[in-house]
């Protein structure tokens, strides 16, 4: 195995293969169900795990929360285009009836170029190369509330 096979190698073992549940949206980067538990407390955990992360509120209703925070330096470089506008990351959380006792809480990631400029504002997904770090997020939520 040449060098090119090693590093595919360890690339897609650091990818994890944790599956997402059943119904989980394919564009969602984490998702987890939660047991009995109510939408206000899936918002108040989903909340505090991403404020611990330095994320600020920018919506909350009872199916989505959305959280933001500045992205990081790589984000700028990957992200920016030619102008190097501000880039920041986006996460939605959607909140859905899973069952009788369930929720699905699932996240869509998004980096946002020229934020917080009403006319060039742009969302751009993250693809499902970056799973890991949001799932290890959902992954709190849920350890809060079960």
């Amino acid at each position: 195995m040449g060098w090119l096979g090693i590093a595919v190698a360890l690339a897609w073992g650091g990818l994890g293969c944790a599956s997402k549940p059943k119904g989980a949206s394919s564009k969602s980067l984490g998702a987890v169900v939660v047991y009995a538990v109510t939408p206000i407390q899936i918002q108040q955990a989903t909340a505090d795990v991403f404020q611990g992360e330095l994320y600020t509120t920018l919506k909350s209703s009872p199916t989505q929360l959305v959280f933001e925070k500045p992205g990081s330096w790589m984000n700028q470089v990957a992200y920016s285009g030619w102008f190097g506008a501000d880039v920041w990351a986006r996460v939605k959380v959607n909140i859905r009836s899973y069952d009788t006792h369930s929720h699905l809480v699932e996240c869509e990631v998004f980096m946002v170029r020229g934020h917080g400029d009403a006319f060039f504002e742009e969302e751009v997904r993250v693809l499902g190369l970056k799973r890991r770090p949001f799932q290890e997020l959902m992954d709190k939520v849920k350890r809060r509330l079960n």
